[in-house]
Parts: structure tokens; C-alpha cells; sequence
């Protein structure tokens, strides 16, 4: 079976080699002539319902929101799978995650460092504030395995005649797992009130975001030799390393946001506009485990098993934020804007108190040289306690039509290490204060699109000075020498009558992986679409298949939520798919078989070292969009 799966594995990935080795990244392939859309196939699915949306940090541009069904990731409920390359997990929907392909993140001032639940959190920035004038309600449910398993999304509109409006967006992901002491919770809230004055010139915003995330840590499975008893029965019943241990992070933003036009507003004329943002930010992050001794989890916990009374980690962060901007956009191709930022941080770290100052200029500029020809740029420059950081990025995009879109250019950036790194408190013991150098980086990248052909990729190659990573006892290193990463991506797509089928492929190689990522990554999603029951039903029937190739994995430290080194050898990676997708009008309906490889082989597979991803497991899952 090992042999078929092989096979299988090279005869998919033959299908983009061809163009793999020119072009790629990490990101999802949106469409550069759809970018203002939410659907990748909005022309050919039908009874397509279009609302326009804009978000809070630009409400000069609007995108369509599109009610498609049909798509590549409505049967996917997992925020780690809702996407062209996957992210890596702790082999539970809600858990611990990070992108499989190396990505340059620089930021300006500050960080906590704390990053692995990010993906699944509301940012204000992406925010999406609906503009319609109908009422709007979606509704999404998926339970697997019980009632313990679920996940849940809503949203909500409504615009009112006095020139107020709302946006509410909801999600509450609640996975029991099938191990011990693998149980996810993730609360994700946000409530946005609109004000716009009569003569349309005021705008503001008055906004709630709640992120609340909850993981049980068990560190893993004890003995993977388990799995070949055949009196195991249920997973809960294979050993873990901690039973006791719980990570939650919990967020609370408050945010004032004011737009004021300083022209006469109207329909596809350039506009100028000022803003200011009053934020207030509460945010801590808490790791426990009540149950250590220094004797039996001085393997899990090494350097941070510090005394018998057991692990506590926690850091609360208060921000208060001002900014003010000025903002020149027509709505589409120009859009310049620069601002000045000032963020105050307190830091509580289980009784070490610090602050820090973090005072940056903010630029942006969208400008069009020609109907075809544009360049655009970003830059923030640090002035307070951040001073010297810099984040500097360029590029010019040339959009032929339907024929060709290239988007090439660079990026900078130098950047204060994050305060995980800096400064570790555990139990009230500073476990280490590092004098850490500033990384300093830049990229170099390339993008393209052939609509005609389906295909679209990318190139990008990042060079990084004092790199900072863990290694495998989850101690903070720096690079001594120039880490570089070089990543190709590419996705076509291709269909014939009612067939289809996308591929998707991530290549990577580095001067030296020290983030234990793996050098190629593939999807593939075949699929057959039509009509049911005399046109009343619309409905596609697809494989998905995911392909890894073996690799050294990573390892995870839940005390400080990393990913670090390891010098474990991860097995061929191979996770199929089968669902069944179909809509009736605004109702939608999936029916999923997941890792159905698990059918014809007892292999267990693994993204991270020691956590097991999924067995079959068979879910549904339904959507309703209400108007009115």
C-alpha cells in the first residue's frame, strides 16, 4: 500500500513539476484581477449573490463578498486547511499552528512573540464591514464525532435610515480531539457600529474584538508503538506525555476609528481624507501545569521544569494606541497614505514590569504610472523605543488584461526581536534576559498570472542576518551566519466539460533549515460539478489529497508556544480527502470523508513530531444566507 501511495504522490506532483522550478510562495494564489473579490469562479456559479464589503483600514475600497458554494474551501471548516498550502497543526482543528513555508514577518517596535494563534484570530484591519441594503445573516455548523466536535460562524449586517449601521462576526471552534487532554477552544467575536453624517463627510467606527484561545497540552503521544496493539480500541487511550497542562490566550480591543473627507464625496472621483484611531488593547497569555515533578518531566519540560510545585507562564500586555492619517484614494488603482503611529505598552510579566514606547512613521502608496503600469509601496521607520527598526517594501506591477499580471520588486526590514525571546519569566524566576541583536533582512520576489492559462506563481527569496529560532531544548539562537530561504509556488488550473482539477505546489530550499520545514509541499483537488434532481440542486463531488515527502519535523514547546528544533525523521505525508458539496439557492451542504487513506493502511501521520493527525473521521456540515 506504501508502494501505491508513492506512486500516486509522483504521478500528481507531475502535473505542476513541469513549472514548479520557476516560480512560487507560500501565500493562496487570489487572482491579481480578482483581488476584489471573494470567489475565484464568481462567473460560472450560479444564483450568485453579490454584496459589497470594505474593511476598517480602508473604506475607500470595496470587494465583493460572493455567496459561492462551490468554491475550493467551503467544505473546509479547519482555518489551517481553508487555504492552498497548508498550515502545520498539533493534529487538532483550533490547535497550535504556523505555515509550512518559511515567511518573513517583520513588524516595527514590538511583539510578544506568541504567534500560534494567530491564524485563527479576528484582526481589526480585516475587519469586513458589509455595505448593502438588505439585511444580512450567514449562518455556518459542522459537528464531527459526537457533540464535543463542532465549529460554528456567523455574520450579521444591518443598515439603518439615520446613517448607522452594524457588522457583527462570530466563530467558535470546539474540538474534543480523540487524544487525552487535546481539547481546542477558540472564541472569536467582533461588533462594529457605524456612524456616517448626513452630508456623508464623518465616518466613524465604534469596534469590539474578542479572541479568546484555549488548547489542552498534552506534549504529545508517549509511544507511537501503541498503535500496533489491536486491543488499543479508542485513541484516548494511548498514552500522552502531560494530562494536566492548559495554554489560553485571551485578547480584548476596543478601538475609536474616525474618517473625516476634506472634498465633496463622490462615485469614482479622488478623494482626501484624514483619520484617527484611539485603540485600548488587553491581552494575556497563560500556560499552566499544576502537576510537574522535577524527576518525570525533566525530558518535556527541561530548562523550565524549574522547581516540584509545577509550571506557571503568564504575560499581560495592555497597549493604548494613537494614530493619525492622511489618506488620498480613488477607490481603485491610487491610494497613498501616511500616518504617524504611537503605541504605549505595559508589560506584566508574573511581576516583572517593564514598558516600551513604540513610535513609528507608517507610508502607503498605490500609484498607477499607466493603465497598465503601477508602482506600489509600503514603509514604517521606528522613532521611539523601537528606533532604527525599519520595514521598507516596493514593487511594480504590470497588468496586461486577460493575457498577463507581473508584480516584482524587494523588501527591507530590521527588527527588534520579539519579548519571548528577550525575556523569559517563569513561576516569578527570570529563566533568561537576553542581549539579543536586531535581525536585519531583505527580500527579493516575483509574482505572475496568466488568466488565459490558469496559472499563476510566485518567487521569493529572503536573506536574514541574526536569525532567531529555538533549537530542540527550546533555547533562543541566533544565526552566525546569513540564513537564506528561497520558495517557488505555483497553481494552475484545469477542466474539461464538468471535470476539474486545481494543483497546487510549494518548493523551498535553505542555506540551513533551521526551522525544520519541509522542502516540498503539494495539493491537488479533482472534482466532477453539476446539476442534481432536475436542476434543483447544485452540487460537486472531489478528492482532495494532500502530499508531503518525508523531512526532519519540528517539535513543539508548550510552555512558550514555539515550534522548535528536533532531530526526528516525519514519514511521507500523504492525506486524502472525498467530500460531496452542493447548494440550493442560498442553503449549502457539505459531506466529508477525511483521510480516507486511513482505510486501506494503519500508518498514523504527523505534521509535528508526536502529534498524530486525524484517523477517518466523517463530518457535515450546513450554511444558510439569510437577506431580509
Amino acid at each position: 500500500m506504501k508502494i501505491f501511495f508513492n506512486i500516486l504522490f509522483f504521478f500528481l506532483l507531475f502535473n505542476v513539476v513541469d513549472i514548479s522550478a520557476q516560480f512560487g510562495d507560500s501565500r493562496d494564489f487570489a487572482s491579481k484581477s480578482q483581488q476584489r473579490s471573494d470567489s475565484l469562479t464568481k462567473s460560472n456559479l450560479p444564483d450568485t449573490i453579490i454584496l459589497r464589503y470594505f474593511k476598517l483600514s480602508d473604506i475607500t475600497t470595496f470587494y465583493d463578498f460572493q455567496d459561492s458554494t462551490l468554491d475550493n474551501f467551503f467544505h473546509q471548516y479547519d482555518p489551517a486547511k481553508r487555504r492552498w498550502i497548508d498550515y502545520q497543526n498539533l493534529g487538532n482543528a483550533g490547535s497550535a499552528a504556523r505555515s509550512q513555508i518559511y515567511e518573513s514577518k517583520p513588524y516595527i517596535g514590538f511583539d510578544e512573540g506568541l504567534n500560534q494563534y494567530d491564524l485563527y484570530n479576528f484582526k481589526l484591519d480585516d475587519f469586513r464591514f458589509f455595505e448593502n441594503n438588505t439585511p444580512l445573516t450567514n449562518v455556518f455548523f459542522t459537528p464531527v464525532g459526537g457533540q464535543q466536535n463542532f465549529v460554528i460562524r456567523s455574520d450579521f449586517a444591518r443598515n439603518f435610515n439615520d446613517g448607522t449601521s452594524i457588522s457583527l462576526n462570530y466563530r467558535r471552534i470546539r474540538q474534543q480531539g480523540f487524544y487525552t487532554n487535546q481539547l481546542t477552544k477558540t472564541t472569536n467575536f467582533g461588533a462594529s457600529l457605524r456612524y456616517q453624517s448626513e452630508n456623508k463627510k464623518y465616518t466613524g467606527f465604534l469596534s469590539i474584538l474578542s479572541n479568546v484561545n484555549e488548547e489542552g497540552q498534552n506534549g504529545g503521544i508517549a509511544l507511537d508503538t501503541f498503535f500496533l496493539n489491536p486491543q488499543l480500541g479508542d485513541r484516548a487511550n494511548v498514552p500522552v506525555v502531560t494530562e494536566d497542562a492548559q495554554t489560553r490566550h485571551q485578547q480584548k480591543q476596543y478601538s475609536l476609528i474616525n474618517y473625516y473627507q476634506l472634498n465633496k464625496p463622490e462615485k469614482d472621483k479622488v478623494q482626501y481624507l484624514l483619520r484617527y484611531d484611539l485603540k485600548f488593547d488587553s491581552r494575556y497569555y497563560k500556560f499552566t501545569d499544576a502537576t510537574t515533578s522535577a524527576a518525570s518531566d525533566s525530558l518535556e519540560y527541561g530548562q523550565f521544569n524549574i522547581e516540584d510545585r509545577g509550571i506557571r507562564f503568564y504575560n499581560k500586555i495592555n497597549k493604548i494606541s494613537n494614530a493619525f492619517y492622511a489618506y488620498v484614494s480613488d477607490g481603485k488603482r491610487l491610494n497613498i497614505r501616511a500616518g504617524l503611529v504611537y503605541d504605549r505598552y505595559d508589560i506584566d510579566q508574573l511581576g516583572i514590569n517593564s514598558g516600551f514606547n513604540n513610535l513609528f512613521a507608517d507610508f502607503k502608496g498605490d500609484v498607477p504610472i499607466s493603465k497598465s503600469i503601477a508602482i506600489k509601496s509600503t514603509g514604517q521607520i521606528g522613532l521611539g523605543d523601537g528606533a532604527g527598526d525599519f520595514h521598507l517594501r516596493g514593487s511594480l506591477n504590470l497588468n496586461l488584461g486577460s493575457w498577463i499580471d507581473v508584480n516584482g520588486g524587494a523588501a527591507f526590514y530590521r527588527y527588534t526581536p520579539d519579548l519571548t525571546s528577550r525575556s523569559l519569566v517563569i513561576n516569578g524566576l527570570q529563566v533568561w534576559d537576553n542581549e539579543l541583536t536586531k535581525p536585519v533582512g531583505s527580500d527579493l520576489f516575483g509574482e505572475f498570472e496568466i488568466p488565459k492559462l490558469k496559472i499563476k506563481g510566485n518567487i521569493k527569496q529572503s536573506l536574514v542576518t541574526n536569525a532567531i529560532f529555538y533549537d530542540s531544548t527550546s533555547t533562543v539562537r541566533q544565526t552566525e551566519d546569513i540564513f537564506s530561504s528561497t520558495s517557488i509556488s505555483v497553481a494552475n488550473e484545469f477542466s474539461f466539460w464538468k471535470i476539474g482539477m486545481e494543483n497546487y505546489a510549494a518548493f523551498q530550499i535553505f542555506s540551513e533549515n533551521i526551522y525544520n520545514l519541509p522542502t516540498l509541499s503539494t495539493k491537488h483537488n479533482l472534482h466532477i460539478t453539476g446539476y442534481l434532481f432536475d436542476r434543483a440542486l447544485y452540487a460537486r463531488l472531489g478528492a482532495e489529497i494532500r502530499l508531503t515527502p518525508s523531512h526532519t519535523g519540528s517539535d513543539y514547546s508548550q510552555v512558550i508556544g514555539q515550534f522548535r528544533q528536533s532531530n526526528e525523521e516525519l514519514g511521507f505525508y500523504p492525506m486524502t480527502d472525498v467530500y460531496f458539496t452542493g447548494k440550493v439557492k442560498t442553503f449549502r451542504l457539505f459531506l466529508r470523508f477525511e483521510n480516507v487513506n486511513n482505510l486501506f493502511q494503519n500508518d498514523v501521520a504527523y505534521q509535528v513530531v508526536n502529534y498524530p493527525q486525524y484517523d477517518f473521521k466523517i463530518r457535515f456540515g450546513v450554511s444558510w444566507l439569510l437577506l431580509n
